[in-house]
């Protein structure tokens, strides 16, 4: 659209130099022609740029590119560079736990080191099918090489 906007123009300058009325209006309807494809294709430019609404890494890209997208149809998977940890507490240990509570965090893929963390939400009801807790578990210090769908163990602390 670039190009056939700069053609026009250029093609309209030389007319105006020398050529007749005919000549000159046609060059002018060439240009607006172009002005309005390019605008055309800038507007589609526009809505084909897909933003995510929050930070984070591409996992995965669920559609081919150049294919039509749906409405509610994934796009793609989305991690967040946050990583969280939920945990399921029995149900006779639900009084002892409460956010803000340190937690220490264990994985398989480095077996000599151990993550700190603290319990930052309780959600409000048990899980129907385990009558567990969900426990929500952010590290807290250094976290680098925790990656989200890592298998890891968690011990609550005390005070």
């Amino acid at each position: 659209a670039y190009a056939q906007l700069a053609g026009a123009k250029a093609q309209l300058a030389r007319l105006e130099e020398g050529a007749s009325e005919e000549q000159i209006k046609a060059a002018e309807a060439q240009v607006k022609q172009a002005e309005a494809a390019l605008y055309l294709a800038q507007t589609q430019v526009d809505k084909a740029t897909v933003k995510a609404p929050v930070d984070g890494v591409v996992a995965q890209v669920m559609v081919a590119e150049g294919s039509m997208a749906g409405q509610g149809v994934p796009l793609l998977a989305l991690l967040s560079p946050d990583v969280k940890l939920i945990v399921s507490v029995e149900e006779a240990r639900i009084p002892d736990v409460y956010v803000g509570q340190p937690a220490k965090i264990t994985v398989a893929a480095y077996p000599d080191r151990e993550f700190t963390g603290e319990v930052t939400a309780i959600s409000p009801a048990l899980d129907p099918a385990t009558r567990t807790l969900p426990v929500t578990i952010r590290p807290t210090g250094d976290a680098a090489g925790l990656k989200p769908g890592m298998l890891a163990t968690v011990t609550l602390l005390g005070d």
